[in-house]
């Protein structure tokens, strides 16, 4: 009877304890079934959830502001070219560090990160890339406090 392989440990050189751990969440193979606007899609795991993505803000496409729903309208269609619906993705969603996902729950969605097979950018990145979305709501000239701003500045 043979031995179980065991892993080699390497002395010679110290580990880096500094290197960078993910973080804790669950990644899952996945199909993006439905654009819903340019930041939030429904991704098909065991049964259809919709993503909001993680640092990705973009125009509404639901809006009555006509500038906004442009944008936003612009925003979903890049999404579609370059993930269109049925694309076989990845959906990272994180957890607590307990492993509770009830914390990335929005409004109905969850919060996670989208990759699909052709590119090593996530989603969120490709849409920031483009100049359809930004890191943060601060960031978005149609953020509500961007829009407020203007409201002020225009009365």
């Amino acid at each position: 009877m043979s031995k179980p392989l065991r892993p080699q440990l390497r002395t010679s050189q110290p580990r880096n304890v500094d290197a960078p751990c993910p973080a804790p969440g669950i990644t899952t193979p996945g199909v993006l079934t439905k654009i819903i606007d340019g930041d939030t899609v429904d991704v098909e795991i065991r049964r259809t959830v919709r993503v909001r993505m993680l640092d990705c803000w973009a125009p509404e496409s639901r809006t009555k502001d006509l500038t906004e729903k442009a944008l936003g309208i612009a925003a979903k269609e890049h999404l579609a070219e370059i993930c269109p619906v049925g694309s076989p993705v990845t959906l990272f969603m994180p957890t607590s560090i307990d492993g509770h996902i009830d914390s990335v729950f929005t409004m109905g969605r969850v919060l996670g990160s989208i990759w699909s097979a052709d590119d090593p950018r996530d989603l969120a990145q490709r849409q920031r890339d483009a100049g359809h979305a930004t890191r943060t709501q601060e960031e978005s000239q149609y953020s509500g406090a961007a829009k407020r701003k203007r409201k002020k500045s225009a009365g």
